[in-house]
């Protein structure tokens, strides 16, 4: 079943998907598929991206 990772703190938006993938593994030591959502700092935007899984 996939998981959903729901970053809490604000995004700078400028950063690559590497980054923003560098956060949640940090952040919850996964490295299995899932679903990640961002928001900016404003908090009125937001960006998701979705990871399969390594074998």
């Amino acid at each position: 079943m996939p998981q959903i990772f729901l970053c809490h703190d604000p995004v700078d938006f400028r950063k690559q998907t590497v980054e923003l993938a560098m956060i949640v593994e940090r952040e919850h030591d996964s490295f299995g598929g899932g679903l990640s959502a961002f928001t900016n700092r404003q908090r009125n935007k937001g960006r998701c991206k979705i990871r399969d899984r390594l074998i």
